[in-house]
């Protein structure tokens, strides 16, 4: 794992979305090891901006290829690792609109599945409650729009 400046893991993701056929905005889901719906993310590398991490990761994890638009929220929790310590850990969760590719779960590195899911329903289906709100929240930002 890669830590920042500051001891703490870093990682980026992002809010994925694009326009259905029907013109309903829908949001990039993965089913996670931990069999739970969450976003596309991942460790940043040494020295790696997050904005370009949350682009590699969301295409290595998915397949899907995206642009950030802007900077969501950072949210910080604790994991543990291997050997059973807490970590705490920082992730940058970006807005970031598709361009193109197929989705496809990155199975080695656990991912069960990748789907795009209505917006009305994204947020509910994660199953993570800080992830959920940030969903909510990018959510309502492009539908503003």
């Amino acid at each position: 794992m890669t830590r920042s400046r500051r001891g703490s893991h870093h990682a980026a993701g992002g809010v994925v979305c694009r326009r259905a056929a029907t013109g309903a905005w829908e949001v990039l889901l993965i089913h996670d090891p931990y069999d739970r719906w969450s976003l596309p993310k991942g460790h940043l590398e040494a020295d790696e901006p997050a904005e370009l991490a949350a682009v590699r990761e969301v295409h290595e994890e998915t397949g899907v290829t995206a642009h950030v638009e802007q900077l969501l929220e950072t949210v910080y929790y604790t994991i543990r690792d291997a050997d059973g310590h807490e970590q705490r850990k920082q992730l940058d969760i970006f807005l970031m609109m598709a361009t193109a590719g197929t989705p496809q779960p990155q199975r080695s590195e656990g991912i069960r599945a990748v789907a795009w899911v209505p917006a009305a329903a994204a947020a509910e289906r994660i199953g993570y409650e800080q992830i959920g709100a940030v969903v909510r929240r990018a959510l309502a930002l492009i539908t503003a729009r």
